[in-house]
């Protein structure tokens, strides 16, 4: 019999001193907020905007993996409910704020209170499998440095590439496991002993051993979170069907959006098809770069790239109009004085 789900609430309260103070584009993180009777655990990630816009990520951490709701942007007055979250299992279903006069003269604070709700199944014991109760972790460490000892030694490798100048040595059983890519290149065109290299010109070598650490043993690089990394190893693993570690450059390409990598992630997600990132992306522009209160989201980003210059435009025209005007004024001024 189908169980009933059981329903948690978790609430969320966070103050930010001074909000009408800090920095655009300043990312603050709460502090994980856990769920009663439950090993999960949520938080939010919050950029400004400006003092009356606010724009957050929801986290969701538990025992099987992470999540990563959309990026919101709403007005802090008022009260919304029904944000869904990712996970079909999980919701915002209550968001309250309030922007009032703080302790310190001046400081303009923000009350953020948010009520997550999570739905989880009512698994009879005996359903469970048996190594759910097992701690694999020390055997699974053990694979990941054999994985590793075998990419970093070279002794029973059976292919090399030489990309961008750089070699390296790998084998093709592991690349084919995990690449439908890989496959057909060994099956179709290096299937033999007599042709054992593969030479590629148009991939960065810092990026492809990004990409072979990711498949030999899960790493992800540590500059990840540079947006043109985050970008280069997207178009790698898209291309050799790595599908993992494209969620993976996504949800950080979508974590570390700014007005100062807006544009080219909207050009990749334009590219690539990835709606989702470009709307988000499309809200920063909007708002930060063009800053238009009202705008319909433009198809290419070719037409973006004629907006941003357009401004720009007006902006240096505007600045020489004024450069003006203060000369006209110093000299009227010196001629009243003479």
């Amino acid at each position: 019999m189908k169980l009933k789900p059981i329903e948690r609430r978790s609430e969320l309260n966070m103050m930010i001193e001074n909000w009408a103070g800090l920095k655009p584009d300043k990312s603050i993180s709460s502090n994980p907020v856990e769920f009663l009777d439950c090993d999960a655990m949520w938080w939010i990630s919050i950029k400004t905007q400006n003092p009356h816009r606010i724009t957050f990520i929801c986290f969701l951490l538990t025992s099987e993996s992470v999540s990563m709701s959309e990026m919101w942007n709403f007005y802090i007055y008022g009260t919304i409910n029904g944000i869904e979250f990712e996970s079909r299992t999980v919701h915002i279903v209550e968001k309250e704020s309030s922007y009032y006069q703080g302790i310190t003269v001046g400081d303009r604070n923000l009350d953020l209170k948010l009520v997550m709700c999570m739905y989880t199944s009512q698994d009879r014991l005996d359903e469970v499998p048996l190594l759910k109760f097992i701690d694999t972790a020390s055997q699974y460490k053990h694979i990941i440095a054999n994985n590793k000892s075998i990419l970093e030694n070279s002794t029973y490798s059976d292919f090399s590439f030489f990309v961008s100048g750089r070699m390296f040595k790998v084998h093709k059983s592991i690349l084919a496991a995990a690449s439908p890519v890989f496959d057909e290149l060994f099956e179709r065109k290096y299937n033999s002993d007599v042709v054992g290299h593969c030479r590629i010109e148009d991939v960065d070598a810092t990026i492809f051993q990004y990409l072979l650490d990711y498949i030999y043993y899960g790493k992800i690089p540590d500059e990840i979170h540079n947006g043109q990394v985050a970008r280069n190893v997207f178009k790698v693993a898209r291309y050799y069907e790595i599908n993992e570690l494209q969620d993976i450059c996504v949800f950080v390409l979508k974590y570390t959006l700014t007005k100062y990598n807006a544009v080219d992630v909207f050009e990749l997600a334009e590219y690539y098809g990835l709606e989702d990132m470009k709307t988000m992306a499309w809200t920063i522009i909007q708002f930060d770069i063009l800053e238009l209160s009202d705008a319909e989201q433009p198809e290419t980003i070719d037409i973006i790239r004629s907006l941003i210059a357009i401004k720009e435009e007006k902006k240096r025209l505007l600045q020489e109009l004024q450069e003006k005007i203060i000369s006209l004024n110093a000299s009227a001024k010196n001629l009243l004085i003479q």
